[in-house]
Parts: structure tokens; C-alpha cells; sequence
């Protein structure tokens, strides 16, 4: 069993997985962009990063759950709940950012934040290759998803960015895991 990692760095950690929303930002001039465009920006983005603020702690607390039940503790019926009631709260904060966003900006969240989940459920439990897929995947998806609520539409510059963030944002989430490897990969991968 590996030592517990600072604080600091799960704080460093969750900034990184965070990043790739916000990737768009990064490249784009927006100080050229009329007042009416910014203000939809903002309104979407903000919807959009209280998604997957919810998002990611629902994701959280249903892993303790999932591992509570599994050791048969009596904590899991209040995790149990808890994770409920943040899967209630997804689907409102969903709701709020479909009814600003276009048909392809919400269809890109629903599938990023799916792979999203699938990532952290294979890291929990143990299934590194599955995780060492979708990971990359989810958060190119992400960063393309930053790049479309900015500019509206989606070009093959903001996919071949996206991607790149994606798979850098990835690789710091994969070594972030690297003991799931462990007894899993040939010797050489972790």
C-alpha cells in the first residue's frame, strides 16, 4: 500500500482535471468579443462548471458508497443517500445548462462527462486498462467542449487543441494512478 499523497497535491491534482474546461480561454482573444457574445459565454460557462463541479463530487461520493457497500459498513445507506440527493442535484444543474446551450455544446458535456465517470469508476476499481482509454478521450472532449462555448462552432484547430490538452491532462491523471498498473500491465508501462 502506497502512503497518502499531501494535500497539496490532491489540490494540484483536482486543478488538473479541471483545466481542460477552461482550455479555450487560454488560446482565444477575448477582448474583441462584443459584450452580448460574452455575456452568453459567461452565463453558459458558468452553468457549465457548476455541472461538473456537481458532477465530480456526485462521482466521489457514489465510489464511497460503491466501496462502503462492498465492505459491508454501515456508513453506506448515508452515503447511499447523499449520493441521491447529488445525483438529483446533476439533473437539475444539467437542466439549467441545456436550457442555454446549443443541441452539440450539450451533447459534448453529456458524453465527456460520461467518460468521465467511466475513467474514475475503472481507477476505483481497479481496471487501469478501461480507465487508461477513456481518460484521454473525456478530457479532449472537455477542451473541445471549451472551445465550442466560445466560438459557437467547432473547427478541426480547436479539435487537433483539444485533443493535445486532453492527452496532457491525461497523462498526469494516468501517473496520478500508475499503481493500478501494478500486477496489471507489463513491467515496463507503469
Amino acid at each position: 500500500m502506497m502512503p497518502p499523497k499531501p494535500l497539496l497535491h490532491h489540490i494540484l491534482f483536482l486543478a488538473i482535471r479541471f483545466f481542460p474546461p477552461l482550455t479555450a480561454i487560454a488560446f482565444i482573444d477575448l477582448s474583441n468579443v462584443p459584450f452580448d457574445r460574452m455575456a452568453l459565454f459567461l452565463d453558459r460557462f458558468i452553468r457549465a462548471l457548476a455541472t461538473l463541479v456537481v458532477w465530480n463530487m456526485s462521482e466521489g461520493v457514489f465510489m464511497l458508497w460503491v466501496r462502503e457497500k462492498n465492505a459491508g459498513s454501515s456508513k453506506s445507506r448515508g452515503y447511499g443517500i447523499v449520493a441521491i440527493i447529488l445525483g438529483l442535484l446533476v439533473l437539475v444543474v444539467l437542466q439549467a445548462f441545456r436550457a442555454q446551450a446549443t443541441q452539440f455544446q450539450f451533447l459534448l458535456l453529456l458524453a465527456a462527462l460520461a467518460l468521465r465517470g467511466m475513467s474514475r469508476g475503472s481507477w476505483e476499481q481497479g481496471r487501469p486498462h478501461i480507465a487508461a482509454l477513456t481518460t484521454p478521450i473525456a478530457h479532449a472532449l472537455l477542451a473541445c467542449f471549451s472551445f465550442a462555448l466560445i466560438l459557437g462552432s467547432f473547427s478541426w484547430q480547436s479539435a487537433v487543441l483539444g485533443t493535445a490538452i486532453g492527452l496532457l491532462t491525461a497523462t498526469v491523471e494516468t501517473t496520478w494512478h500508475a499503481a493500478s498498473f501494478q500486477g496489471a500491465c507489463p513491467t515496463w508501462l507503469p
